[in-house]
C-alpha cells in the first residue's frame, strides 16, 4: 500500500497532531480494508505515528456471485478485481465437494513446484479442484494440462514426474497436451491419441 492509501483509509493527513488522534480508531479504519491482514499503530513522540501493515497477498482469481475476486493462497476471498491494485493471476475453480482441498492447496502446489517438473504452478493460467480430476493446472506457455489425483498424492506426483522425465528423454514431451496421474496410473494425451503410460 502506498502512503497516500494508508493516510486516506486511516482518515489522517500530514500535519495532524499525533497526540490528538485515536490509535484504536486508526487501526479499526485500516482493518476495514480487505487488503489489510494485520496493523499496528504506535506513537513516536514528539510528533510521528509508526504504522505497520501486513497486507493480504492475492494468489488467484475466483468467481463469487457473478464477479471475479482476488483470493489468497487458501482460496479465501480478498476483494473484487478492479482497476485498483490490478494483477493478472491464475483463475482458481473449486467444484462442489472439493472445498476441503483449499486448505491443502498451498502444500500440494509447493510439493508440485519442488518436484523435478519443468513447470511451475506460478505459471498456471488456471487451476481447478474437482472430484474427478483432483488438481488440474493449465500451463498456457507450455499448452499442457497436468492433473494429479489428491488421494495418494505423493505416489501420483512421483508417477507424473517419472512420466515427464521419460517423455523428455524420448523427445516426445513437446507433443503432449495433457497428463493425468491417479491411482498408480498415468494417462498421456498428445492431442490426437490418449494412452496409458506404463
Amino acid at each position: 500500500m502506498e502512503q497516500e492509501d494508508v493516510l486516506s483509509l486511516a482518515h489522517l493527513k500530514s500535519g495532524d497532531n499525533s497526540i490528538a488522534v485515536n490509535i484504536s480508531e486508526i487501526e479499526y479504519q485500516l482493518l476495514r480494508s480487505p487488503w489489510v491482514e494485520n496493523v499496528s499503530v504506535k506513537r513516536q513522540l514528539p510528533g510521528n505515528l509508526a504504522i505497520t501493515i501486513e497486507e493480504r497477498e492475492p494468489r488467484y482469481w475466483m468467481r463469487q456471485e457473478n464477479r471475479i475476486i482476488y483470493a489468497d493462497e487458501k482460496g479465501n476471498p480478498i476483494d473484487y478485481v478492479g482497476t485498483y491494485k490490478f494483477a493478472s493471476l491464475p483463475f482458481l475453480s473449486v467444484d462442489a465437494g472439493t472445498e476441503h482441498l483449499l486448505q491443502r492447496l498451498p502444500q500440494l502446489l509447493a510439493e508440485l513446484d519442488s518436484s523435478r517438473l519443468p513447470v511451475s504452478s506460478q505459471n498456471a493460467a488456471w487451476i481447478k479442484l474437482s472430484l474427478s480430476g483432483g488438481i488440474t493446472l493449465f500451463l498456457e506457455s507450455e499448452n499442457i494440462l497436468l492433473s494429479v489425483g489428491v488421494d495418494n498424492w505423493a505416489s501420483n506426483l512421483r508417477h507424473l514426474v517419472a512420466t515427464i522425465d521419460d517423455l523428455k528423454r524420448r523427445s516426445e514431451f513437446v507433443n503432449v497436451r495433457s497428463i493425468k496421474a491417479e491411482d498408480r496410473n498415468v494417462w498421456v494425451n498428445t492431442g490426437t491419441t490418449s494412452k496409458l503410460a506404463s
